[in-house]
């Protein structure tokens, strides 16, 4: 795996723990009803948004490697968090937070494990 790949990697591996300790212990209504922690929360999803498209550009390949990388949908919940302010679903972002992103966070894991 070349240098960069890795990189991102673990930029996806570190924001995705910190993302687990902002929510860890708490329910739905309690992220929801905590503004602040809904934003650290949005802005540690946008850091591995970024970190996935950039991984997606230079090592496309990792997808089929391991699909619950989900790159693009990382990505593409960054651009949506960046770009539609309004929009913004906390239902969808908790989701993301308790469930797609442990999901990513342990098959980069496993990507860095195999290289």
């Amino acid at each position: 795996m070349d240098r960069k790949s890795h990189l991102l990697l673990l930029d996806i591996v570190y924001w995705g723990e910190r993302l687990a300790a902002h929510v860890r212990g708490l329910t739905e209504a309690d992220f929801a009803g905590n503004g602040i922690v809904s934003d650290a929360v949005c802005w540690c999803l946008l850091c591995i948004g970024e970190a996935a498209g950039a991984l997606h550009r230079v090592n496309p390949k990792l997808i089929s490697a391991d699909p619950a990388l989900e790159l693009m949908k990382a990505y593409g919940m960054r651009n949506r968090l960046a770009h539609d302010y309004g929009g913004i679903d906390l239902g969808v972002v908790w989701l993301a937070a308790t469930v797609s992103v442990p999901e990513m966070v342990a098959a980069a894991r496993r990507q860095l494990d195999a290289n």
